[in-house]
């Protein structure tokens, strides 16, 4: 029989090899702040949408079409414009957002005729054999459901986001009553993604009252790591099988 000591070193080695395949291996949030007067930006200051704080890009206030300063992330460097009507805010009144998922709601590019965002230089933070998902964040103050955002490559329809239920954006007056104010969903994920550079598109606001909204007020990037390959899958089961003859 395989000594035990040969069968943890093996399982050790098993182990570490599928963890290590499976790990994420870099997030990318982004967050499109207000240019609205009176209600100037919000940056995230917590841990929102399941993205660390320290991962969050915070595009400072700017309106109409917009061509942003690359970004330094994750070992890599992003081009991003958009096209859009302004930057608008969820809030006028003086409205606090609270930490976290409220602060990248608060702020979205605006939808007058849709929105259009360009994502550049993605594969600068990819490794081999790497892919990536995307995932947006949609926001509003007067609106009853989102457009479903398309993702891109060129010309070619890489997916289509839908957008999760609607959720009320909690946080405080400035006089410290407690409120909400507009609503915000995040969209479902499409991953498996390798092209270079991508554009995600959505309509204009339509619908009854014209509360069906295309605003977008985040965007969320993730790296993964190949699912881990039958072949060794097969090599740890062959290896073990050998060790348990010679045992």
């Amino acid at each position: 029989m395989m000594g035990s000591k040969a069968l943890l070193i093996m399982s050790a080695v098993l182990a570490g090899s599928l963890a290590s395949t499976t790990a994420r291996a870099a997030v990318v949030g982004i967050n499109f702040q207000s240019s609205n007067s009176g209600s100037l930006g919000a940056p995230v200051t917590a841990d929102a949408f399941g993205v660390p704080l320290a991962d969050w890009q915070n595009l400072p206030p700017k309106n109409g079409n917009t061509t942003y300063d690359p970004l330094d992330v994750a070992g890599g460097e992003l081009t991003l414009s958009t096209k859009a009507g302004n930057y608008w805010s969820l809030y006028s009144d003086g409205f606090i957002p609270s930490p976290g998922d409220a602060e990248v709601a608060y702020g979205y590019a605006d939808d007058h005729s849709g929105v259009t965002v360009n994502i550049g230089g993605l594969s600068s933070i990819l490794g081999a054999g790497e892919s990536y998902s995307v995932q947006v964040v949609m926001a509003s103050d007067a609106v009853t459901a989102f457009w479903s955002p398309t993702v891109l490559s060129g010309v070619d329809v890489l997916g289509t986001l839908t957008p999760g239920a609607l959720m009320a954006t909690p946080g405080n007056k400035s006089s410290g009553a407690a409120t909400t104010s507009g609503n915000y969903a995040i969209t479902s994920i499409l991953d498996g993604l390798t092209a270079d550079a991508i554009t995600i598109t959505t309509a204009g606001r339509g619908g009854t009252g014209n509360t069906t909204r295309g605003t977008i007020a985040g965007i969320i990037i993730e790296t993964s790591v190949p699912e881990p390959g039958t072949g060794l899958v097969l090599l740890g089961g062959g290896a073990l099988l050998a060790l348990r003859r010679r045992g």
